[in-house]
């Protein structure tokens, strides 16, 4: 069972929507290998989206006492982070951050 069943619903509803979702029955064929990665950009998309939010409403700052960047990481796709995290959040915020995160990749 889904650890959230309501969001579960949601997020399969709009993949379906937008033509992304797949069924098991089409794992690793052509149709399942386009979707797939056209799935995966949408949801970091969605990401990026809500961290925005988050900021822009005052949300993070309203909950952890202070404005501190979303740092968002793809398991699967750890490259992703750098250029993620700077979407998601105010260049002024994640600065010292990313040039930390760059000079890493750099060695």
């Amino acid at each position: 069972m889904p650890e959230d069943p309501v969001g579960t619903v949601l997020h399969r509803a709009e993949a379906t929507a937008k033509g992304l979702w797949f069924e098991d029955g089409e794992r690793f064929s052509d149709r399942w290998s386009a979707a797939y990665d056209l799935l995966c950009a949408d949801f970091a998309e969605d990401c990026v989206d809500v961290a925005r939010h988050l900021h822009e409403t005052g949300r993070v700052e309203e909950v952890l006492g202070r404005p501190v960047p979303v740092v968002l990481f793809d398991m699967d796709d750890p490259e992703e982070q750098i250029p993620l995290t700077a979407k998601a959040n105010p260049p002024e915020l994640v600065a010292d951050y990313l040039a930390w995160q760059r000079a890493q990749v750099e060695e």
